[in-house]
């Protein structure tokens, strides 16, 4: 499977998933945004669907728009890929089941997988000979999305060693 469509094909599946933990869920999950269950339907949906999304359009978009290629594509995706997958499962039952070991773990692949993809990309646009909006817009894009995956990782690792509840 290539690497953008393992992306895009997993992606509706968090969207699922969410509907079937809102599905089994009392109608007070949602009445607090502060609920660990509706943070773990929000990051389901957030982490797991919109994130696969945009990243599997990334890995679409680079050698298109800004003509370059992510070295060993194949391994980057994948193990990024993967890394993603388990990370954000274990992010969303580690928060549904408050499991903090779950939660600490989610940290690691979540963060590892982003990381891997993420500096993976930058260092491939610093090849890119014609600076368009596109490409200034991509690397934008993945500069706060760096920034961002080093916040998610701190609250993550924070909330499962218990600093805060």
């Amino acid at each position: 499977m290539s690497a953008p469509i393992r992306f895009f094909v997993t992606a509706p599946l968090f969207a699922v998933l969410a509907g079937i933990l809102i599905l089994f869920s009392d109608a007070a999950v949602l009445s607090s945004r502060f609920s660990t269950h509706t943070i773990a339907i929000t990051h389901a949906l957030s982490v797991g669907f919109l994130s696969f999304v945009m990243f599997g359009a990334l890995l679409q978009m680079l050698p298109v728009l800004a003509g370059v290629r992510i070295a060993k594509v194949d391994l980057v995706a994948k193990s990024s890929y993967t890394l993603m997958l388990f990370g954000t499962l274990a992010m969303i039952f580690g928060l549904w089941f408050d499991i903090s070991k779950l939660i600490l773990l989610s940290s690691l692949l979540l963060g590892g997988g982003f990381l891997i993809l993420i500096i993976s990309m930058l260092i491939a646009l610093k090849g890119v000979v014609n600076i368009t909006a596109s490409v200034r817009a991509m690397i934008t894009s993945l500069i706060f999305a760096l920034l961002i995956t080093l916040m998610g990782m701190h609250l993550l690792s924070s909330y499962g060693i218990g600093k805060f509840s």
